[in-house]
C-alpha cells in the first residue's frame, strides 16, 4: 500500500509540474502578444524569448519574434529569428520572404537556394528521417525473418536488402539536407557597427581583411580564446571576435555569446 501511495504522489507531482509548465508557457505567449498589441515592443520581445526558452522550439513563434524586431528596425535580430524559423520549417514561405526583406534592409545579398534547401522545403526533415528509419528496420526484419523459418525465401531476402539500402540512403539524404545540421556551426553578426575580419587572431589593423556587416552569416571552423576562425559563404576565411555574434542554431555554445 505504501508503494502505491508513493507512486500516486509522484504521479500527481509530475502532472502538476507538467500542467504548471504548460500554463506558464501559455501565459508568456499571451502576455507577449498583449504587450505587442499595446506597442510595448521591448517587453513583448523579452516575453517571446522567455516562451522560446521554456517551450519546444517553434517556427511560428520565431517568426512572430522576427516581426517584432523588424517593426523596431532591428533588422539583424529579425534576420536571426527568421533564419531560426526556417531551420525548423524550411517550407515556411512567409519567414523566407521576411528574411529576404530583412537582408535587403541590411544590404546583404540573399544566397540562392541549392538542392539541399529545395529538398528540405519539399519534404520535412523529420518526416524524411522517420521514413528512413522505418524502411531500414522493415528491411532488417525481412532479412532476419528467414532465419526462423525452415525454408529460405529469396524474395524476402532481396526485398529486405532493397529496403535496407533504401533506408540507409534516405537517412544519409536526411542528414545532408536537414538545415539544423547544415547550419549547426553558423553564427550571425549582430553588432551594429559590424565585425572586423582579420587574417590572424589579432586586432592589428594591418591584418584586417574587411568589415562584416550586421546580419552576415559565418560558418565557424575553429575557436581560439575569444576568437572564431570562420568562412563566409563566398569562401573567404578569417578570424573575428566572438563578441557581438550569436549562433543560428541556439544549441551552438560560444564562450561569450
Amino acid at each position: 500500500m505504501k508503494s502505491h501511495a508513493l507512486f500516486l504522489c509522484c504521479l500527481v507531482l509530475f502532472l502538476t509540474l507538467l500542467v504548471g509548465g504548460l500554463i506558464c508557457r501559455a501565459d508568456f505567449l499571451t502576455e507577449a502578444r498583449d504587450r505587442l498589441a499595446n506597442g510595448e515592443r521591448d517587453a513583448a520581445t523579452a516575453l517571446f524569448q522567455k516562451h522560446l526558452d521554456s517551450a519546444p522550439p517553434s517556427a511560428s513563434i520565431y517568426y512572430e519574434l522576427g516581426q517584432v524586431h523588424a517593426s523596431a528596425d532591428q533588422s539583424a535580430e529579425a534576420a536571426l529569428a527568421f533564419n531560426r524559423a526556417l531551420l525548423l520549417d524550411p517550407s515556411f514561405t512567409p519567414a523566407r520572404d521576411a528574411l529576404n526583406a530583412a537582408n535587403r534592409d541590411l544590404g546583404i545579398p540573399t544566397a540562392p537556394l541549392d538542392w539541399r534547401n529545395k529538398v528540405a522545403a519539399a519534404i520535412p526533415p523529420d518526416a524524411l528521417a522517420l521514413g528512413a528509419a522505418l524502411l531500414f528496420w522493415v528491411g532488417a526484419f525481412l532479412l532476419l525473418f528467414p532465419l526462423y523459418r525452415k525454408k529460405t525465401r529469396p524474395l524476402f531476402i532481396g526485398f529486405g536488402i532493397f529496403l535496407l539500402l533504401t533506408g540507409t540512403a534516405t537517412g544519409l539524404l536526411s542528414l545532408s539536407t536537414d538545415p539544423r545540421f547544415l547550419h549547426a556551426r553558423e553564427v550571425m553578426i549582430l553588432k551594429e557597427s559590424g565585425t572586423v575580419l582579420y587574417r590572424t587572431p589579432t586586432t592589428d589593423p594591418f591584418a584586417k581583411i574587411t568589415t562584416l556587416a550586421p546580419g552576415t552569416l559565418i560558418n565557424v571552423l575553429a575557436t581560439s580564446g575569444r576568437w572564431f576562425h570562420g568562412q563566409l559563404h563566398g569562401g573567404q576565411e578569417g578570424w573575428f571576435l566572438q563578441e557581438g555574434c550569436k549562433p543560428v542554431v541556439p544549441l551552438f555554445v560560444t564562450s561569450k555569446e
